[in-house]
């Protein structure tokens, strides 16, 4: 990781003063423009140049393990995340390289989450349409993960984007977005809607989860370097919330990309259908708890063969998960527009 000093990524100067009454006017262009952080608002190549070069002759690379960084939010500015590290007791600045690849590992945005990090926030009049687009998205799919909309249930874009002030066009375009991933479902002439998955669907999603999770583990020996053999891992109350956070852990660990991705994204289309696999099987936590109890002490070959039986089960149980499913929606031609 490429590090800037956080005194240098806080500080800005005082910005240039813009005298309206000259030049000529582009709003979009313009916009944009006043929206920048004060140190950002380079009026000439040389300033960008010289700003550029100030940062790269203070920066420091420092390689750290992944599990090692800290993202922290005080309660005076929870909107602005801090990156601390072990051996540091400042917060650090990443450069937008650094930034995106920490990203990309648990397929978050960089492009969006990157204000939270250095304090800035925009102005949402000066974002872009790339930036609305994205905004819009990452709005849309944690609702429909949380399980807002019910199984079934019509997107329209026209009517998301009152309560996503936004546009229909960008709506539009996260939706086709998340029809990509698979998250939801398109329909030839239909429009979106939530997947209604019956239970070969169901039977299917769980054995490519435990394949993928059972790749990411091949290959990992035991830990014995580690204090005590433990390894961090967050905990959580909720069972939704246990498993996602355990299921993208393995998933961060992988050395695999594509790996990564493809068991993020299957994490992802299982969000909603996680509460109802405690409802209909009693067994379900206690075997999430022995699975994270495997992680922590890096016992591999143990976990990996928990996690085929625990997706095993879960198959086992698809009919009575999706019989809940159903009780729970709607008729599709009774399902409300959204």
């Amino acid at each position: 990781m490429t590090l800037l000093p956080s005194t240098l990524a806080r500080d800005s100067s005082p910005g240039y003063k813009v005298d309206i009454s000259r030049g000529q006017r582009i709003g979009r262009v313009s916009s944009e423009w006043l929206s920048r952080p004060d140190d950002e608002r380079y009026l000439s190549l040389s300033d960008l140049y010289d700003a550029v070069r100030a940062r790269a002759e203070t920066a420091t690379a420092h390689t750290v393990e992944t599990r090692a960084i800290r993202v922290v939010a005080t309660p005076d500015e929870p909107e602005r995340l801090s990156l601390l590290l072990p051996d540091r007791e400042a917060p650090v600045a990443p450069t937008h390289w650094s930034f995106g690849q920490m990203c990309s590992l648990v397929g978050a945005p960089s492009a969006y989450r990157r204000p939270t990090i250095d304090g800035r926030r925009r102005d949402a009049r000066g974002m872009s349409p790339g930036t609305t687009m994205e905004r819009v998205y990452l709005d849309l799919k944690a609702r429909i993960l949380s399980g807002t909309y019910p199984p079934g249930t019509r997107l329209e874009p026209v009517h998301l984007a009152k309560s996503l002030a936004s546009s229909a066009t960008p709506v539009r375009d996260a939706l086709y977005r998340l029809s990509g991933e698979r998250i939801i479902e398109s329909w030839h002439q239909e429009g979106f809607r939530q997947p209604l998955l019956n239970e070969a669907d169901l039977v299917d999603l769980y054995g490519w989860a435990g394949a993928l999770l059972a790749m990411a583990l091949k290959g990992r020996s035991p830990r014995p370097d580690l204090p005590g053999g433990l390894i961090d891992l967050a905990t959580h109350d909720s069972y939704p919330a246990a498993i996602e956070s355990l299921f993208r852990t393995i998933a961060i660990g992988s050395s695999n990309g594509e790996l990564r991705a493809a068991i993020v994204n299957i994490v992802e289309r299982s969000m909603t259908i996680r509460t109802l696999e405690v409802r209909v099987d009693g067994t379900a936590a206690h075997a999430l708890t022995a699975m994270a109890d495997d992680y922590r002490f890096g016992r591999w070959s143990a976990l990996r063969s928990k996690i085929t039986r625990f997706h095993r089960r879960r198959a086992h149980y698809a009919g009575r998960v999706v019989a809940e499913i159903r009780q729970r929606s709607e008729p599709l031609e009774n399902i409300r527009r959204i």
